[in-house]
């Protein structure tokens, strides 16, 4: 379940392609590692790994390369980590406000056309991600 949402999001792609995001969800989510021992009348936790993942929704201009190598359908590119032999990440910045954001590299595990339009318009895409550093927020 996404705990943050917002309607304004930049996202820069290892190839240097900017996109604009209309709309983003970012989730966090931490392991539980259990610390019982035997005899012990109660169960015991400390908190273990954490990570973040989200989606967000953004306009793509037809024929655009934006994502160096990966899945390749027409003439455009989409960087989907794993397939990028670079393994760069994109650098992201959710807008929360008119004052803080979220900012922190992420790396696109699937996009999909949401709405596809003629050649030479613009396609809505959405992109799921995982977070691949700490994620931040920021005075903007």
């Amino acid at each position: 379940m996404p705990i943050l949402k917002g309607t304004d999001a930049d996202i820069t792609f290892a190839s240097g392609y900017r996109a604009g995001a209309q709309s983003w969800e970012v989730e966090l989510d931490a392991e539980i590692i259990e610390t019982t021992r035997l005899g012990d009348k109660w169960r015991t936790k400390i908190g273990g790994v954490r990570n973040w993942r989200g989606s967000f929704t953004c306009q793509i201009e037809s024929g655009s390369n934006f994502g160096g190598a990966g899945t390749t359908s027409g003439t455009r590119t989409i960087g989907m980590g794993a397939g990028d032999t670079t393994q760069t990440p994109a650098a992201a910045t959710f807008k929360l406000g008119a004052t803080n954001s979220i900012i922190g590299n992420i790396i696109v595990t699937r996009a999909r056309v949401t709405t596809a339009v003629g050649n030479g318009q613009a396609s809505a895409v959405a992109f799921d991600f995982e977070g691949s550093d700490i994620p931040h927020v920021e005075d903007t």
